[in-house]
């Protein structure tokens, strides 16, 4: 038996009140797919600012959290003149 997650997304792409059904297969897939393209993400960022791979792994970090409140409009975006 297979068991099944109730996942709310949280992209613009799909209201949030209408949820979407991911079963545990799914769910294994995608976050291993994450795990797996994490150290590249940080190796990247890392050539890219030309800094340590733990300051290029606090980079991703904080990128994902601002796009993330980008995204769910908690913070304005500022136009600097």
């Amino acid at each position: 038996m297979q068991q099944e997650a109730t996942a709310t997304p949280t992209y613009h792409a799909c209201p949030a009140s209408v949820p979407f059904v991911l079963n545990r297969s799914m769910l294994n897939n995608l976050s291993c797919l994450a795990m797996e393209q994490a150290p590249l993400v940080v190796w990247n960022k890392s050539l890219e600012l030309g800094v340590t791979l733990r300051k290029a792994a606090y980079a991703v970090a904080c990128e994902r959290i601002l796009e993330a409140h980008r995204e769910r409009g908690w913070y304005p975006e500022v136009q600097l003149s």
